[in-house]
């Protein structure tokens, strides 16, 4: 590298290949521009450029390092160089993209999706769908200059992550991106009515109102666009739906699904094989498998699949399962690259309590504890115990308790099911002992079951074989999330319209959208589940001048949560109007009056919070009539990667800094929003008490369907004990399932994280 001094000249490489003497003057218009004619602003830059320009520097290098020169000058102090950033960056791809010269002009749609369709990228039939007159009025709808709203990371991560590439080069601008996804939301609908729908949905993208999960914006537009973010897959106990299920899991793993994986139903280590007359290696030898099918079938080569492992804690194979995520041990003992949920009762809570015993048992002789929760698992449990003549074996429910507390204090990992409460609070009537990737999905999922399979030959003398298989369900979601600072500033008939637009657009791709699987196609269009979640809480404390762990932020937590799903219920309702109840509606609790609102455990009294039982009695009974289209619409999900997109604080999480560098291929500050008005009530997680955590989600479930990734941190965990007591808080006040524990030093991995559901 050759620092440049007075006099001396070098050569700069032009795109087109030709070579002319560097000049400052152009470079300082282009500076001048980002920075606003902020004279010091651009005399540092330049200043700070100079050691990095070197002889024969290609102009494309020349201009990546002046963005990496203002990145680096970010601070709380100087937050203006993000701005400056960002239109850098900005002139970087408008330039590199479509060779534009300025912002403010975009390529015109018309011109993208034809070279879409051409190269393979877009969907031809949905390009098709729209006329020529169509095309060029969306075209009018789109704003180039919302591209000023995003911040430098928050561009980074849209364009590097969501916009459409051809060859290593973008097709898609980022307004292009969010048109896409608008249009494809829509184009199944009424011709007569989805101009309005799409210009409102595109507003609601561009303006960063919303944000649409990675698989939803990412593949929106694609030939074979898989939306779904959350696939649960339950297999039988046999070899033919094993194999089946891994072969699900693969085709949802390449098309961008977050896998969950319930092992519940396989037989333990041990267990006899009476067609072999042999014995079982148990569940430790499928996971691995799983394991090894994730990693082969990537999401579209552009991340690592990923998986979890639910299974329960009366399992034979149970201690195994828990030390598959532990740092010791050998790979034939461990299957480190997945995430893994325990399920736990009640039952288990109470025998801890209480210094019992925990008998583990082996699914295949005690087929009810498979299918009960409350109650009726008790019955069932307590008469496997005394059943002789099946295997069981006898631990201590305190030894037990500590081993999931060490593997989810040591790795982050081993997520907490508690599937009495799940069930009691569920609004169906179908028995669900499993979550998703997240923990926020909560869908039911049962193995399909082959009745049949014959071989024939067919009239040009080839063989065929053709099979009979009574249809499971694989349980798939889509989710989105709504931007809480846009929502808090809407009026009630803004807040009615938007949730009706958001809703009747997540009701469309369920119709449009590609089912890898027939058996996620049978799920999804029969219960029509969404999953609907929240970004920007953080932030939107800190603007109301309101701690996590001040008093009132449980009182705004109810109002503004009441208020969001009461409105996004109505919605759905409202739907069901028009196109009728989702086909398994008369068989929920939807379907007698109950709402979450009504089935919650959470005792909202203990709490001096204030409940509208009216206005939710007139919900259920306007549900209770017209029906429901959709059989959950409730999840909040981690959008670590679209909250990201649009520089939110992350979902319902308290902030990890108000500033901080995110390593990656390079290094990102990341400034929290709003940092200078509002830094002081803003609170870091590691200062936010999991039990504060544990209650602000208690208000939220209430008015939840779902569940909510919900993560606990700790600086030093006083003592398992201490652990336990949060654990038994959360179950008592009704949460349904726990995500991730998050401590300075476990050994926890962002490349963990599901995008899927972010």
């Amino acid at each position: 590298m050759v620092i440049l001094t007075e006099g001396k000249k070098h050569i700069i490489i032009k795109r087109d290949g030709r070579e002319e003497p560097y000049n400052e003057e152009k470079l300082r218009k282009v500076t001048n521009w980002a920075t606003g004619g902020k004279s010091a602003f651009t005399d540092k830059l330049l200043k700070d450029l100079n050691i990095k320009i070197n002889n024969k520097m290609k102009i494309t290098d020349l201009y990546d390092a002046l963005i990496t020169t203002a990145v680096n000058n970010i601070s709380p102090l100087y937050t203006e160089y993000d701005e400056i950033a960002e239109k850098l960056y900005l002139m970087k791809i408008y330039k590199e993209t479509y060779g534009l010269k300025k912002t403010g002009e975009y390529p015109d749609l018309h011109t993208v999706l034809t070279k879409g369709v051409k190269n393979g990228i877009y969907d031809k039939d949905f390009v098709d769908s729209f006329s020529h007159k169509e095309i060029d009025m969306l075209n009018e709808m789109i704003e180039p200059d919302r591209d000023f709203i995003f911040t430098y990371k928050a561009l980074n991560t849209f364009f590097t992550k969501y916009c459409k590439t051809i060859k290593n080069k973008k097709l898609e601008l980022p307004q292009i991106t969010y048109m896409v996804a608008a249009m494809y939301s829509f184009f199944n609908d009424d011709k007569k009515e989805r101009m309005q729908y799409i210009k409102e949905t595109y507003d609601m993208l561009s303006l960063h109102k919303i944000t649409f999960a990675t698989p939803r914006i990412m593949n929106s537009g694609y030939k074979n666009a898989q939306l779904a973010s959350c696939v649960l897959n339950t297999p039988a106990d046999d070899t033919w739906s094993l194999n089946q299920t891994d072969g699900n899991v693969a085709l949802y793993s390449k098309f961008s699904g977050g896998i969950a994986y319930d092992i519940s139903n396989i037989r333990s280590s041990g267990s006899k094989i009476s067609s072999f007359n042999g014995t079982s290696d148990g569940t430790i030898p499928f996971i691995k498998r799983l394991e090894q099918t994730v990693s082969s079938f990537n999401q579209q080569s552009k991340r690592k699949g990923s998986a979890v492992v639910t299974f329960p804690f009366w399992h034979y194979d149970v201690q195994d399962m828990i030390m598959l995520k532990d740092a010791g041990g050998t790979e034939d003992t461990r299957a480190r690259k997945l995430m893994y949920s325990i399920r736990i009762h009640n039952l288990f809570k109470d025998r801890v309590e209480h210094d019992g015993d925990i008998t583990l048992f082996d699914p295949k002789e005690t087929p009810l504890l498979n299918s009960t929760y409350g109650k009726e698992f008790e019955k069932a449990y307590l008469y496997y115990e005394s059943k002789s003549g099946i295997r069981k074996k006898v631990v201590k429910a305190k030894e037990l308790l500590y081993l999931i507390l060490k593997v989810r204090t040591e790795s982050g990992n081993l997520y907490l099911t508690f599937v009495d409460n799940i069930n009691e609070q569920s609004v169906l009537n179908t028995y669900i002992g499993a979550s998703n990737l997240c923990t926020e999905v909560l869908v039911p999922s049962s193995p399909s079951v082959l009745k049949s399979e014959e071989l024939f030959l067919n009239s040009r003398g080839e063989y065929e074989i053709h099979q009979v298989r009574k249809s499971g369900e694989i349980g798939i979601c889509n989710l989105c999330s709504i931007n809480l600072i846009t929502w808090d500033n809407m009026s009630q008939k803004e807040k009615v319209e938007f949730s009706y637009t958001l809703l009747r657009g997540c009701d469309n791709i369920i119709e449009s959208q590609f089912y890898p699987v027939k058996e996620g196609e049978v799920a999804n269009k029969t219960n029509r589940p969404i999953g609907v979640g929240v970004l920007n809480y953080a932030n939107l404390l800190a603007k109301k001048r309101i701690k996590f762990t001040d008093k009132a932020a449980r009182e705004f937590t109810n109002t503004l949560f009441d208020d969001l799903y009461y409105h996004l219920y109505n919605a759905a309702c409202s739907l069901a109007k028009e196109r009728g109840a989702y086909s398994t509606f008369k068989s929920s609790k939807w379907a007698h009056g109950k709402t979450p609102f009504h089935l919650s455990i959470f005792n909202h009294k203990k709490f001096g919070l204030k409940m509208d039982n009216k206005k939710w009695d007139r919900l259920a009974d306007d549900i209770e009539t017209f029906g429901i289209r959709f059989s959950y619409v409730a999840a909040i999900a981690p959008t670590a990667t679209s909250g990201k997109s649009i520089s939110a604080t992350e979902s319902i999480e308290p902030i990890m800094d108000l500033f901080y560098m995110e390593e990656g291929i390079q290094n990102i500050p990341t400034l929290v929003a709003n940092i200078k008005e509002n830094r002081e009530y803003y609170e870091r997680c590691w200062n936010v008490p999991a039990k504060t955590i544990i209650e602000l989600a208690a208000i939220r479930q209430k008015y939840i369907d779902q569940a909510q990734s919900i993560t606990l941190y700790y600086v030093k965990p006083e003592s398992a004990k201490a652990l336990w007591e949060d654990i038994k808080y959360a179950m008592s006040l009704g949460i349904k399932t726990l995500y991730y524990m998050k401590t300075p030093k476990a050994n926890f991995s962002e490349e963990e994280i599901c995008e899927s559901c972010s």
